[in-house]
């Protein structure tokens, strides 16, 4: 390693490494296993207070090909539940099975 510096220029460092004179070697990487989707007839109701955690959790949702509802707090949850035929309830806090 050189380091050379100038008042007022800068400093330039040079690094020799030695060369490789190795064979290269293919990666034998594996291949993730496929990502479950969610089908549209699915209907997921989302319950979080933080808007920020909501957003995420509807938008992944959805990108995972579910319908997705969404509500802010537990009574506005429990007035989705009633007009609508969600069969997923989700909260990052707290799940369970709508019967």
């Amino acid at each position: 390693m050189k380091i050379y510096s100038e008042l007022g220029q800068g400093t330039m460092v040079r690094i020799y490494l030695p060369r490789f004179e190795g064979s290269t070697v293919e990666s034998t990487t594996q291949q993730a296993p496929p990502v479950p989707e969610g089908t549209f007839e699915e209907i997921v109701l989302v319950v979080e207070d933080d808007a920020n955690v909501r957003t995420y959790s509807v938008q992944a949702l959805r990108e995972l090909g579910y319908r997705v509802l969404e509500a802010s707090d537990g009574p506005s949850a429990i007035r989705l539940l009633g007009i609508s035929s969600a069969s997923i309830c989700y909260s990052p806090m707290w799940c369970f099975q709508a019967a």
